[in-house]
């Protein structure tokens, strides 16, 4: 396997971990500012679940960029991943990377387009759902993705977001 593989690797299979194992991060502190906890037990949460970790991301993220570069983007972003796997068919059936530039050679008929538009809005759709997975438990949107049984608020997400990335990509 040599080092592009890997990395493309690499970013699908984060991919694929961020979309089925991640988890909505919360503070759980409603029940402390409702009166069933002192301003103590609210400020230990908040240093805990929101100020420690985030200076651990920015302190850990800060180092890896200073010594490795732009190792996120480069192995592990699972957006990107699907970027550069749209960039990838785009190239083989259309000769270029994308609409804008112009082609080495020309393709062959309308098969290769329809491949890369297919292509191009089902991963798209991918896309949409994992973005809604920042906000939203990725098992239960998942399972209502699944039972085609899926709440108002994420539907709409679904359907503005999707556009946007299809014209995107």
């Amino acid at each position: 396997m040599n080092y592009q593989s890997l990395r493309e690797f690499s970013r699908s299979l984060f991919f694929l971990l961020f979309i089925l194992f991640g988890q909505p991060w919360q503070l759980d502190i409603i029940a402390k500012l409702q009166g069933q906890g002192d301003a103590t037990d609210a400020a230990i949460i908040i240093f805990t679940k929101m100020l420690l970790p985030l200076f651990a991301f920015v302190g850990i993220t800060g180092w890896l960029v200073w010594r490795y570069g732009r190792i996120y983007c480069g192995w592990l972003c699972p957006h990107f991943s699907i970027v550069e796997l749209i960039n990838g068919v785009m190239l083989r059936q259309l000769n270029r990377v994308t609409l804008w530039e112009k082609a080495s050679k020309a393709s062959n008929g309308r098969l290769p387009k329809l491949m890369v538009f297919v292509v191009a809005v089902s991963l798209s759709f991918v896309w949409a759902v994992s973005l809604m997975t920042y906000i939203l438990p990725p098992q239960q949107v998942l399972v209502q993705l699944v039972h085609f049984d899926l709440n108002l608020a994420p539907a709409i997400f679904v359907m503005a977001m999707f556009p946007l990335i299809v014209v995107e990509s």
